[in-house]
């Protein structure tokens, strides 16, 4: 259920974390300012996927699982990008962060 995948999550997260800050150190004005963003968006992902009791209100929970539930399938993406042995594509992890607020 939702429990388990929490952890994993988290863990995903930490990890586009130091690949967000490694894209950081060889990037230009223009990347830095859209890798800010990713970062951003990031830390509304974690807070989303942590907010366990998210507000009694019905449908306030049911819109933040959804959003969860999009943001799930975008970390998957980009945790099958950061596992590739070879040719991990930083522009994947980049266009699927920038994508959650769509």
């Amino acid at each position: 259920g939702m429990k388990d995948i929490m952890p994993r999550f988290q863990g995903l997260i930490e990890s586009i974390r130091h690949v967000l800050r490694g894209l950081m150190a060889g990037a230009d004005a223009d990347k830095a300012k859209s890798i800010a963003v990713c970062g951003g968006r990031l830390d509304a992902l974690a807070e989303a996927l942590g907010t366990r009791n998210a507000g009694v209100n019905g449908t306030k929970l049911f819109d933040t699982l959804m959003e969860v539930r999009q943001a799930a399938k975008r970390l998957e993406r980009i945790e099958e990008e950061i596992g590739k042995e070879t040719g991990m594509d930083p522009n994947v992890i980049i266009e699927e962060l920038r994508a959650t607020d769509q």
